[in-house]
């Protein structure tokens, strides 16, 4: 048995036959890199790294753009936004690494790491997320990590467990 909620011709809420809810219309997607990226010089507060994330898990609305790396909000309302990062440090010494969600004027949240002591090179992980009420749209926003000591030859690991973004409308 499966319910659907409508609103005119447009579906916004499915239950499915063991329950399961899906809001069609609502915000939300997973994405993460394809591919290792490599620091090869350290990235300040003001001047941070993009990450590259080059694929969808999914994407309901279509507004994440793989080409520019940007989320763009179209509907305004409460979102739940995250992404974690795997870095492996070039050395052993101690390295200092911030994640960043920024949008057009700069950072709307930040986390600040250590990793330091991985002569293994072992990764670490550094993660940030947060509710954020856009009001007005569209809105852009980007994921960044900075570098402020350390090693300049840092790796973010790839996959889609390691360094990868979500974020969903909640309201």
């Amino acid at each position: 048995y499966n319910a659907q909620f409508k609103d005119g011709s447009f579906e916004v809420m499915n239950i499915n036959a063991s329950g399961a809810i899906d809001f069609p219309l609502q915000s939300s997607a997973s994405i993460y890199a394809s591919g290792d990226m490599s620091f090869t010089e350290r990235y300040g507060y003001d001047t941070p790294k993009t990450i590259t994330y080059d694929t969808e898990a999914y994407d309901i609305q279509s507004e994440f753009n793989t080409t520019n790396n940007t989320l763009t909000l179209t509907k305004a309302g409460i979102y739940y936004i995250s992404f974690k990062a795997a870095i492996t440090p070039g050395d052993s010494d101690t390295n200092v690494f911030m994640a960043q969600i920024r949008n057009a004027t700069g950072v709307m949240q930040s986390a600040r790491k250590t990793i330091s002591n991985l002569s293994d090179h072992t990764y670490g992980y550094i993660s940030v997320c947060g509710m954020f009420n856009i009001v007005t749209v569209p809105y852009s926003i980007t994921f960044c990590i900075a570098i402020y000591n350390g090693s300049t030859s840092s790796t973010v690991e790839s996959g889609q467990t390691k360094t990868y973004a979500f974020y969903r409308k909640i309201t």
